[in-house]
Formats: structure tokens, C-alpha cells, sequence
């Protein structure tokens, strides 16, 4: 024990201690009931703040120690931590600004893409200067920024083409069509062109009545160039004429002989001579049909007789004609046939006339028909 005593009540105090152990001991529960005090005064201060303010949403956070602490240890109260809620915000309204952004980006990508094929569209369309080609354009973008010029253009295209047709079909000449449809190749009128086509292209093969010329009418039907009305009667004439034989030689001079000695028959209208060259009836003699040799010789001698003539002479030109037979054996044969009138006054001058004839024989070399072309 020492010397030194409380300064509180005067006893004494143990030489490491200020306070006696009974003064030390009552400071120590004033200080506990302080301290209760005041933490009950915190926490009744606390729930008037709490009603007053709106709840908050709860924040995960460790649970946090008790307020009080044993004054013993003398461990500091936990700090409480900062809230993160402000920096979640930016973020999420910097990633929509993002975004935002971005889509208004490709808004205007896509916009300017979708231009870009319209127009590049149209010049193609400009390029081909068709009603069809604009039509394409009218139906890929029916509100497209140049639908109003499309529509233009189609009819004044159209209405050039209705002129242009107009004038076309009146005309006999094929290439006339051939070019109407090669500048306007999906033409409305098409199909008539082609029907009209189809009427010339066989008039001129009838004519020409060649093997080739009925191959080349087929031919153009198969690519479409006519329709092909008469293409059965094509079919069969071709096959007909393919089988057919040109005469040479002693053949051919044994047909002009028939046809020689008929001409020169009927020149001096002796009934007998023209039978033996001939069928018994001829279907077709010049302006007469289905007539025999006794009405063919009496008829001559009529018009020497009515017309005061010395003669009336049949003379057929033989060189250079071409006679062909079928496989029938008919022979066909085209020759100039010249008919002279030579009057017995001397005073009147001789008349002549010519006629183009096609000549057919019977397979025993029989005339069965001359008849004007």
C-alpha cells in the first residue's frame, strides 16, 4: 500500500491505481447507466426519423453489430457502407444511349440502302425503255418515289406502239412484222402479228410450191415466228414433193414429144390425133372443162369458122421446162402455150395470145389437164 489516497474519499489507493476500488467500481456503473441512456435516447430519436421519412428498399448488407459495444473492449462501431444504386443508373442509362444510338444508326443504314436499290432498280429499267421493264418497276415498288414517271412513260410507249401497229398490218410485206416485233417483242399485238405472218409466209410458199419453201413455212412455226395454220396441208405437200422425180434424158423427150404432137392436134382439130394423146375426158382445157377431144376439135373448128381465119395454131415452147413425176406417177410440167389467129384477109394482122399453163399427164403419159394459171 502507498501513500497516495483516493482524491474522491480519501482512502487509500493501491500504487497503480487514481481511484479506490470502491470509487473505481461506482464510477464504472455510472458510466454503464450513461451510457444505457443515451443509446435508448438514439434509438427512440431513430424510429421518429423512421416514421417520418418513406421506407427504403432494402440494401443486402452484412447485418450490422449491435450499436453498443462492451465498453471494455473498446472495439469502434462498424462504418456503414456507401450505396452503389447512383453508379448502377449511369451505367444503365449509358448502355440505352448505346443503344439508342445504335438503332438510329441502322435506321439510317437501312434507309439509305433501300434508295440505293431503287434507284440502281429504275436506271435498269431506263436502260430497257420497255411498258414491261416500267412495269416491273410498278410492281416491286408501287409507292417508289418514281411510280408517277413510270406510269408516264408506259403510255406514251404504249400509244407509240398502237400507231406504229396501225400502220404495219396494213401492208403486205412480212419483214414489215419481223421488224415490229423485233422492237417491240412483248407487244399486246403480237399474236396477231403472228396470225397475219402466218397468212403471207403461206401465200408466198404456195407460189414458190417447192419442197423447200413448205420446210422453211414448218420451220418458221417451230420457232414460233407464225402460228401455223396450214402446217397439215405443209406437212403433206412437202412430203409430196420430196418424192418427186425431175425427168432426164429419153424420159424427158418422150413427154415433150406427147406434148407436141396433142398441140399440133388440137391446131388442126383432128379429133382422132388429140384422143390418142390425151385421157378420154380432160377435166380442165384452158377456159373449158371436163371436155373430150370431139369437143375440143369442134370447138376450133367453130372459131375458124366464126372468125374467118386461115388457121388457128396452139403452140406450146418446150425448152428449157423442167417435167416431173410422184410417186404416183403423175408427170407435171409448167410451158408458155401461144394461141395465133391468122386471118384469111391478108389486110387483118394475126393475133396472138399467150397463156401459162400447167400441164398434167397420167402415168401412161396421157394429157389430163391444161389449165391457165
Amino acid at each position: 500500500m502507498s501513500d497516495h489516497k483516493c482524491p474522491l474519499c480519501g482512502k487509500p489507493v493501491d500504487d497503480e491505481g487514481i481511484f479506490c476500488n470502491n470509487c473505481q467500481e461506482a464510477a464504472k456503473n455510472r458510466s454503464s447507466d450513461f451510457l444505457a441512456s443515451v443509446t435508448v435516447k438514439e434509438e427512440t430519436l431513430d424510429e421518429q426519423i423512421q416514421a417520418e421519412e418513406p421506407p427504403t428498399p432494402p440494401v443486402d448488407e452484412p447485418e450490422q453489430e449491435a450499436e453498443s459495444h462492451d465498453s471494455d473492449t473498446g472495439t469502434p462501431p462498424p462504418t456503414k457502407k456507401k450505396d452503389k444504386k447512383p453508379i448502377a443508373y449511369f451505367i444503365a442509362c449509358g448502355l440505352l444511349l448505346i443503344v439508342g444510338l445504335g438503332a438510329v444508326a441502322w435506321v439510317w443504314n437501312e434507309k439509305r440502302t433501300t434508295e440505293r436499290t431503287e434507284n440502281d432498280f429504275w436506271e435498269s429499267r431506263i436502260k430497257e425503255n420497255t411498258p414491261l421493264e416500267y412495269s416491273k418497276y410498278l410492281i416491286q415498288y408501287p409507292e417508289g418515289k418514281f411510280a408517277d414517271e413510270a406510269e408516264k412513260r408506259i403510255k406514251s410507249l404504249r400509244q407509240k406502239e398502237t400507231d406504229d401497229w396501225t400502220e404495219v398490218k396494213k401492208s403486205s410485206d412480212i419483214n414489215l412484222f419481223y421488224s415490229f416485233l423485233n422492237q417491240y417483242p412483248d407487244s399486246p399485238f403480237k399474236d396477231e402479228a403472228h396470225d397475219i405472218m402466218d397468212s403471207l409466209c403461206w401465200n408466198e410458199t404456195q407460189k414458190t410450191d417447192t419442197p423447200d419453201s413448205y420446210q422453211a413455212y414448218i420451220d418458221n412455226i417451230s420457232i414460233g415466228n407464225i402460228t401455223g395454220k396450214y402446217i397439215e396441208l405443209a406437212k403433206s405437200r412437202h412430203k409430196y414433193l420430196s418424192t418427186l422425180v425431175t425427168l432426164e434424158g429419153t424420159a424427158l423427150d418422150s413427154v415433150k414429144t406427147v406434148l407436141t404432137d396433142f398441140f399440133q392436134a388440137v391446131s388442126d382439130a383432128k379429133t382422132f390425133s388429140i384422143a390418142a394423146n390425151s385421157t378420154q375426158t380432160l377435166s380442165v382445157f384452158l377456159k373449158n372443162e371436163n371436155v373430150n377431144a370431139g369437143t375440143i376439135s369442134e370447138k376450133v373448128k367453130a372459131e375458124v369458122k366464126d372468125k374467118k381465119l386461115k388457121e388457128s395454131l396452139y403452140q406450146p415452147s418446150l425448152q428449157n421446162i423442167t417435167v416431173i413425176r410422184d410417186s404416183a406417177g403423175i408427170y407435171r410440167t409448167d410451158i408458155k402455150l401461144t394461141v395465133t389467129q391468122r386471118f384469111k384477109d391478108k389486110k387483118k394482122k394475126d393475133v396472138h395470145q399467150s397463156y401459162n399453163t400447167s400441164v398434167t399427164l397420167n402415168p401412161e403419159k396421157k394429157i389430163q389437164v391444161v389449165a391457165i394459171k
